[in-house]
């Protein structure tokens, strides 16, 4: 599963999303969400997938296997290792969820420019007034 619906202080949780990703991204935030909660499953439909011929994952330059989204792949396989291996010290009782949410934000932003941060935390603050 890399799509769903999911609880807004989750997402915050985990860092939310990033624009400094144009693919696969969307996997890594179901993986840390999945880290940080727990994920259920519902038998119904929730959204409607529309696959066009000129989607980013279609795409030579962008698609799966291409040389861009093999580098992205990469670079988000290394947060993911490093999420993984804070996950595995939560687990072990040496780190509290509010220190490992405090990780977690801090790795999926690691790329995030500064425009992209502010615009993240003026909705955050929109969101929550």
């Amino acid at each position: 599963m890399h799509h769903g619906l999911f609880r807004v202080d989750s997402l915050r949780a985990v860092g939310g999303y990033s624009g400094a990703y144009r693919v696969g991204y969307d996997m890594l935030v179901v993986a840390l969400i999945k880290m940080w909660g727990s994920v259920g499953y519902v038998d119904s439909p929730l959204y409607h997938r529309v696959k066009t011929e000129d989607s980013l994952t279609r795409s030579p330059k962008t698609g799966l296997g291409s040389r861009f989204r093999q580098d992205i792949e990469r670079r988000l396989n290394t947060i993911y290792k490093a999420a993984y291996a804070r996950w595995l010290a939560r687990q072990n009782g040496l780190m509290s969820a509010s220190e490992f949410s405090a990780q977690l934000i801090e790795l999926s932003s690691r790329e995030r420019t500064l425009q992209q941060s502010r615009a993240i935390e003026e909705l955050s603050a929109a969101a929550t007034s």
